[in-house]
């Protein structure tokens, strides 16, 4: 080898050299970036048998198939002035049912023709969402008298959405109606057509911190007042955004960042508002809601950056201070939970019937139907270190609600079904109920037999 040819040889392998360098140090750099992102942001799984509570049920009603489909149950809720539950079915039907859950009465169809409300029931999430009895449902001569409110998603897009989220599609509108019965003991509704409050047109994007978009939001308003831009509700004037002077927010907002909010919940002893949130794909919250609440998403995912469908930061989480973070969160990588988790609830037990559930915010997940519970008096900071679960006492076994429900699809000559679809309902005397897309059954929980 001649002296030039050397050199030449040197200079190429010190350049190799050189780039090896910057590579190993731009592979050290990217794993040091990668170590920082994750799909599974809580390093301890919640517990199976830590802190477990076992409660007694009893199989309280059972709601009528359609076509053979068991009832898609939403919502259970107590109407005292009549005496009455309801639980509505997502293809439509409003059902009463006698305290003592002997008398099951389909009160409403709001998908009759005569109604021209078109529920667009025709996917597992889609149809009859929800319904309000006024407070002076009741109570004659009330402004309230005789109203009560549905939420429904609708197939019928012809009238002008109120509420309109850009890039077009409109597969289907969602419509909160105002029924008014002539006589609310009634066992059947014996009232006209329902008046439009409100309309959104579906579906819509990531607009939650778009304070001019209703879509990502939580919405308070007055369904007897008229001061809103339709005329058709009012806007409570101690909304935070109602005499801000900002025509770039809607005065209706209540709090916003939420993305996909599933039911929420009061405190009874002290009014506090929880929310359980359905995260993207790997965080699932239940958050404390108060007036002017930013609950992060899109740019957060419950206490951590939102980064992709597949990842969120571990880089300062919670580290926003105008945030509410969540009091309870959990990941869908759970060993605990099924695949494409969703948080669900809630119920805050205040009564003294159940001494194990005592003072506890319940929730849960589907579709596993695991029913979980913090506490409601030192609530967590966030993380699933203090959730705890609650499981079903099934003639001395404990069980989880998919479990019993497996067992009662056996016995109606059912396919045992894969998810559960949970949903809480709540009665007079702080009654808790479960309730289920797969077999038809209102599940009541009960005290043992040693704290009756």
């Amino acid at each position: 080898m001649t002296l030039n040819t050397y050199n030449v040889y040197l200079q190429r392998k010190q350049l190799a050299m050189s780039i090896n360098r910057v590579l190993l140090v731009t592979l050290l750099s990217a794993s040091s970036a990668l170590a920082q992102e994750t799909n599974d942001p809580f390093p301890e799984p919640i517990s199976s048998t830590a802190g477990v509570i076992q409660v007694n049920f009893s199989e309280f009603a059972s709601v009528p198939d359609i076509d053979g489909q068991p009832a898609r149950m939403m919502l259970l809720s107590d109407e005292p002035g009549t005496g009455r539950l309801f639980v509505n079915d997502m293809r439509g039907q409003l059902y009463s049912i006698d305290y003592d859950g002997q008398r099951v009465t389909q009160y409403l169809d709001i998908d009759d023709a005569d109604w021209g409300v078109g529920v667009q029931s025709s996917r597992n999430e889609l149809g009859f969402q929800s319904f309000a009895f006024h407070p002076e449902f009741n109570r004659s001569g009330t402004d309230g008298f005789g109203k009560f409110y549905t939420w429904t998603d609708s197939r019928n897009t012809a009238p002008d959405a109120d509420f309109i989220p850009g890039g077009g599609g409109d597969t289907h509108d969602t419509v909160l109606l105002e029924w008014t019965a002539r006589n609310p003991s009634a066992g059947t509704y014996d009232g006209d057509a329902p008046r439009e409050l409100l309309r959104l047109e579906q579906p819509y994007g990531n607009l939650s911190q778009n304070l001019n978009s209703a879509f990502g939001k939580i919405f308070r308003i007055d369904p007897l007042g008229s001061n809103s831009m339709n005329r058709s509700y009012g806007i409570p004037a101690d909304n935070p955004f109602a005499n801000d002077g900002d025509n770039n927010t809607l005065s209706e907002i209540y709090a916003s960042g939420v993305r996909n909010p599933q039911r929420f919940a009061w405190d009874p002893d002290n009014g506090n508002m929880f929310l359980a949130d359905i995260g993207q794909n790997i965080v699932e919250e239940i958050s404390l809601v108060t007036s002017g609440a930013n609950l992060g998403w899109n740019t957060w995912e419950g206490s951590f950056r939102f980064i992709s469908r597949s990842a969120v930061s571990l880089n300062n989480p919670r580290g926003d201070e105008a945030l509410t973070y969540p009091v309870a969160e959990y990941g869908q990588e759970d060993p605990l939970l099924q695949r494409s988790s969703a948080a669900t609830g809630l119920h805050v037990y205040r009564s003294d019937a159940i001494p194990e559930l005592a003072n506890l915010v319940l929730f849960g997940d589907n579709p596993s139907g695991e029913v979980f519970y913090v506490s409601a008096d030192l609530l967590p900071s966030g993380g699933q270190q203090a959730i705890r679960r609650i499981l079903l006492n099934d003639s001395g076994d404990s069980k989880t609600l998919l479990q019993v429900i497996q067992e009662k699809n056996r016995e109606q000559g059912r396919s045992p079904a894969s998810r559960v679809d949970l949903r809480f309902g709540s009665g007079p005397d702080g009654q808790v109920f479960l309730l289920n897309k797969r077999d038809g059954v209102i599940r009541l929980l009960v005290p043992s037999a040693g704290s009756q």
